[in-house]
């Protein structure tokens, strides 16, 4: 477990102090990479899911290429709510990353406000989809992200 302090240099000047989840990294800095899941301090979590068979972006020549296994930290230390990352998420390109623990998956993120989102690369493509309010459960266990809320009905995305 790491913490950063706002105003850390990491993959951006941090605007946000966070607490996060990693993993030990060979030849790496502990808090460099690896983050599984975390909370930064204006209430937004993000977590990073097992989707077999992700493929990821190819590299853009127009926008900021950054590894996938970044997308966490990427969230914690710049953005305090999912309007704000949806706006970011038009500025950047998540690549392929040589970590094996994510190679293959798929990032849910949440804000203090109740909002939320799930960011799946499919076929090449970044796929943005919105959480349904109240979800208690999230699965891979299908095509798609199945969701069951917190009054026990299950939600799904569909095709």
């Amino acid at each position: 477990m790491v913490t950063k302090p706002k105003g850390s240099i990491c993959v951006r000047n941090a605007e946000y102090g966070y607490v996060a989840f990693t993993l030990a990294v060979p030849d790496r800095a502990l808090n460099s990479t690896g983050i599984k899941g975390g909370l930064n301090e204006a209430g937004l979590s993000c977590d990073k899911q097992t989707l077999t068979n992700s493929v990821y972006s190819n590299h853009s020549s127009t926008l900021d290429n950054i590894d996938a296994s970044l997308i966490c930290q990427w969230a914690l230390e710049g953005f305090g709510s999912i309007s704000q990352i949806k706006i970011g998420l038009a500025k950047v390109n998540f690549v392929a990353t040589e970590n094996t623990e994510f190679q293959d998956g798929h990032w849910v993120l949440r804000d203090a406000e109740g909002k939320g989102i799930v960011m799946e690369f499919v076929d090449g493509n970044l796929e943005v989809r919105l959480l349904i309010p109240n979800i208690g459960l999230m699965s891979t266990a299908c095509d798609r992200c199945l969701m069951t809320t917190t009054t026990g009905a299950r939600q799904g995305w569909g095709s």
